[in-house]
């Protein structure tokens, strides 16, 4: 099934595990949905609940049963509507369009009073909800565009016209990618997502006659976002672990050189055996997480610096959180802010504020305010072919802490110095200098507050990895300069002898 879900039929009530492993039972009661909407833990797992999603393969195996399951879902639905939407907050658009396209496919079925049924819901969804209002300008929107353009072809006469649509799907992909090209969502695993559902559209609509407005919008954006796919990825294909994003093998293959968006705020540095990427700034806070002057590191095909990525949306787990928190990032950051999720930092709260300053083939600017008293800057450039500088700028109005954090996969050996510290990869080696004594600090896999040392390859997982801190403090002014160079294995005599010590 889609999104992850998996249902068993063989079992009376059927059991469903979603995508982020939890299960539940479909039932057949108006009392029993109330309950599972109420046992709901947090939103991730209510949404997959009232997606329905799963009710089109049961309708395969059972379609009576899985009549009585939708009227008694309904039934429980409408009772409990305004709290559902409240819990699901920012998803519930996410959910009403899979619930949508449950409902359009479900009018299939082969089952005349379970199509009755669907279509008598869809009608009633469609009436009571002013979706047109409900539109957001990201991933979201597009998918609540594609199931209403779904039920303008269910429902020829209905309020959803096919030219609304058009001008809608049109109205999000021009705020997501402007002219550049670059997805606004913080993350290359969301630029994938587009160009996955945008090609889903072509290959769904392009042979009704109705949706032909449709679908050139969605080709027309298809072909500048397939293009910056492909500065996206690393040199092998892979989606690199930025915002919400896994390291993930993409079907396209990489465009060297340098690409950036200004106003995205990513800058990506491709040259032969280096992959190396900058992110400060941002115009949506959509998936976006507190990465600002973040780098990501790669040196022949192997990840030496990275970020966490992401496991799932399940922020109740604080391992999961910290991912999201300046503790999962590359970058130059202030403790005191490490336990703030992002949608907090970048809100009114704290009021974080970030830029790409100057972006060229080789270097790169950005930087970041916090509470108006927290500044840092950070100017990336390459000086060499294996070596890239990194000066770093941090300024606060009163005595507090930075921190140079480095997020290290766990295959990869740290050697700590007086000056510095050696990243020891299988395939290849780098020695990070800093311009003055250091103290550096390595932590792996916390299982308690502050949870650092963590990162996701996988989605629902996370592994231990390890996250190396040099560290000072600050009043009024302070710099913190290091390079970064990069040599094959065993490429310096002074680190042979640690290659088999323990980090």
């Amino acid at each position: 099934m889609g999104w992850g879900w998996s249902i068993d039929t063989e079992s009376l009530p059927p059991v469903v595990t979603n995508s982020i492993g939890a299960t539940h039972p479909v039932p057949s009661s108006r009392q029993e949905w109330v309950e599972i909407f109420n046992d709901a833990p947090g939103p991730p797992e209510l949404l997959w609940i009232v997606s329905l999603n799963y009710l089109v393969p049961l309708a395969k195996s059972d379609s009576e049963y899985a009549t009585e399951t939708l009227r008694s879902f309904y039934e429980a639905f409408w009772e409990e509507h305004d709290t559902i939407k409240q819990r699901l907050g920012s998803s519930w658009d996410h959910c009403s369009s899979l619930r949508l396209k449950t409902l359009c496919a479900l009018n299939g079925s082969g089952n005349q009073l379970l199509n009755e049924e669907a279509m008598a819901y869809l009608r009633k969804e469609i009436d009571r909800e002013n979706y047109w209002q409900q539109i957001a300008l990201n991933n979201h929107g597009l998918m609540l565009i594609d199931a209403l353009n779904g039920v303008a072809l269910t429902f020829c006469e209905s309020s959803v016209t096919f030219g609304r649509c058009a001008e809608e799907l049109s109205r999000i992909l021009d705020f997501v990618f402007g002219e550049d090209g670059f997805c606004n969502e913080n993350s290359p695993a969301y630029h994938y997502l587009y160009i996955r559902l945008l090609r889903d559209i072509c290959s769904k609509y392009e042979s009704w006659l109705e949706c032909a407005e449709f679908v050139i919008v969605a080709r027309n954006y298809l072909k500048l976002i397939e293009g910056t796919m492909s500065q996206l990825v690393t040199q092998d294909g892979m989606i690199p672990p930025m915002g919400d994003s896994n390291p993930a093998a993409s079907d396209f293959e990489s465009v060297d050189g340098t690409h950036f968006s200004e106003r995205v705020g990513l800058w990506i540095y491709k040259h032969d055996d280096i992959f190396l990427s900058f992110k400060c700034g941002f115009e949506s806070l959509t998936h976006k997480h507190a990465d600002d002057t973040s780098i990501i590191l790669r040196y022949r095909g192997e990840d030496l610096i990275t970020d966490a990525g992401t496991a799932n949306f399940n922020y109740r787990d604080p391992k999961i959180l910290g991912l999201r928190t300046q503790k999962g990032h590359s970058g130059v950051y202030f403790p005191r802010f490490d336990g703030v999720h992002p949608a907090k930092l970048y809100s009114s709260g704290y009021g974080a504020k970030s830029v790409l300053v100057t972006a060229t083939d080789k270097t790169v600017r950005g930087g970041y305010l916090i509470s108006g008293n927290f500044l840092a800057h950070r100017h990336l450039s390459v000086m060499t072919p294996t070596r890239i500088r990194v000066d770093d700028h941090v300024s606060a109005i009163q005595p507090t802490r930075a921190v140079v954090r480095f997020i290290v996969p766990p295959a990869v050996g740290v050697i700590s110095g007086k000056d510095g510290f050696w990243l020891l990869g299988q395939k290849s080696e780098a020695r990070v200098r800093f311009n003055q004594r250091v103290k550096v600090s390595i932590t792996c896999g916390q299982e308690q507050d502050p949870y650092k040392g963590w990162i996701s390859v996988k989605p629902n997982e996370t592994t231990s990895a390890k996250c190396v801190e040099v560290s000072r403090p600050i009043w009024r002014r302070g710099i913190l300069a290091h390079t970064i160079d990069l040599m094959p294995p065993s490429g310096h005599r002074s680190v042979v002898r640690f290659r088999n010590a323990k980090t």
